[in-house]
C-alpha cells in the first residue's frame, strides 16, 4: 500500500521558489533544500526528481504566477501605453521594496542557470513569447487610440520594451534611486508616443 505524503506539494514548490530565488540556483544544496522545506532527500527525489527538476518546477510556477500579474496590470487603464508604464514603474517598486533585492526569477535563471541548463531554454522562450504577445497586443490597441503612429513595428517595440525590462530589472537591484529608474521607462516609453516619432 502505497504511503500517502505528509506534505503539501504546492507549498513546498513554493518555499523552493523563495529560496531558489534568494539565494541561486548554483548557491543552494540539497541539504539546503532538506533543511528549509522540511522534506527529506528520499521524498525530495520520489516527489520532484532532484534539485535540477524542483529548479524547473519553481520557475513554472513563478511564471505563471507573475504572467497572471502581468496580464492584471495591463488591463488596469484606458490607456495602453499608460498601463505599460504603470507595470514597469511597479516591476521597479517591488524590486527596490525587496530587502534581498532578489530582482527577477525569470532574468536571475536565464544569467545563472541557462548556459548550463538548456533544458529549461523553452520555457524561457515561452514567457518571452507570451510577454512579448501581450505588448504587442497593448501596442496595437495604442494604434487604434492614436497614441503611436501607424507605421510603428508593434513586434520590434515589444521586443525592445521586453529587452529594456530585462536591464531595468537588473540594474534596479544595484540602484536604489526611483526617481531615475522611472525617468529611463518614461524615455523608453515615451519614445514609442506618436508625438514623439
Amino acid at each position: 500500500m502505497a504511503r500517502t505524503k505528509q506534505f503539501n506539494e504546492q507549498e513546498v514548490l513554493k518555499r523552493a521558489k523563495n529560496l531558489f530565488w534568494k539565494q541561486g540556483f548554483h548557491a543552494t544544496s540539497v541539504q539546503d533544500l532538506v533543511d528549509h522545506l522540511g522534506v527529506n532527500r528520499v521524498s525530495l527525489y520520489a516527489t520532484f526528481g532532484g534539485k535540477n527538476a524542483l529548479y524547473e518546477a519553481a520557475l513554472k510556477t513563478y511564471r505563471q504566477q507573475n504572467g497572471q500579474v502581468v496580464q492584471n496590470r495591463c488591463a488596469d487603464s484606458c490607456s495602453p501605453l499608460e498601463s505599460i508604464r504603470r507595470l514597469f514603474k511597479s516591476i521597479i517598486s517591488n524590486t527596490l521594496s525587496d530587502p534581498d533585492k532578489q530582482g527577477c526569477f525569470i532574468v536571475n535563471c536565464t544569467t545563472e542557470y541557462l548556459p548550463l541548463h538548456e533544458s529549461i531554454l523553452p520555457e524561457l522562450l515561452e514567457n518571452q513569447q507570451s510577454f512579448q504577445a501581450t505588448l504587442v497586443k497593448m501596442f496595437n490597441q495604442s494604434k487604434e487610440l492614436g497614441e503611436i503612429a501607424q507605421d510603428t513595428d508593434v513586434d520590434a517595440a515589444a521586443a525592445y520594451l521586453l529587452t529594456f525590462l530585462s536591464g531595468l530589472q537588473v540594474r534596479s537591484r544595484i540602484n536604489s534611486d526611483n526617481t531615475q529608474l522611472e525617468k529611463m521607462v518614461h524615455i523608453a516609453i515615451d519614445g514609442l508616443a506618436a508625438t514623439n516619432l
